[in-house]
């Protein structure tokens, strides 16, 4: 018995040891793998937004501390070239949000925060919608201003005022014509 737990510390002494080296190593696999993703970006105006998968971090990836060119040609490319496309897409969605928005004269920043959660031509559908309802309420209010205005000179007509001080004199005899 005593020789069975000496021999079963001694395994897990080992064990914690090797799992030490393994965290290390992967931590150095990861840099590896961000230094790569990151040399490819060198030219081009995007930025990686690649998240390391932890799958990507097994012994068979790596030929010791490099990538394997079967990794590359298999993982991390079709990554990269995946998450360029979105970046190109995000860009030119924004520049047509912003280039509508001009068209529309409309300020395109909370559009713009739109495209988040929703698709181009919703937001667009979105702006368009806008637009008109700030549309028929303008012209809501200049009827209702329009009306007062009516208002006003039909009531200015049966009143006879005074120019100079605005008092009204006498009320105007309507006239109806009957024939």
């Amino acid at each position: 018995m005593n020789a069975e737990k000496k021999l079963k510390s001694a395994g897990n002494n080992i064990k914690v040891q090797l799992d030490k080296y393994t965290e290390e190593l992967k931590e150095k696999w990861r840099a590896n793998i961000n230094l790569y993703i990151e040399s490819q970006y060198q030219d081009t105006p995007y930025k990686p937004r690649i998240p390391i998968d932890e799958k990507w971090l097994y012994k068979k990836n790596f030929n010791g501390l490099e990538p394997k060119d079967s990794f590359i040609d298999s993982e991390l490319t079709p990554a990269i070239m995946t998450d360029k496309a979105n970046q190109k897409t995000e860009q030119n969605e924004i520049k047509m949000v912003k280039e509508f928005a001009s068209e529309l004269n409309v300020h395109p920043s909370p559009y713009l925060k739109q495209l988040d959660s929703h698709s181009l031509p919703e937001v667009i559908e979105g702006m368009k919608f806008d637009v008109r309802m700030a549309n028929q309420q303008r012209e809501a209010q200049e009827a209702a201003q329009r009306a007062d205005r009516e208002r006003a000179i039909s009531q200015a007509q049966t009143k006879q005022v005074d120019e100079e001080t605005g008092e009204v004199i006498k009320p105007v005899e309507e006239r109806y014509d009957r024939s």
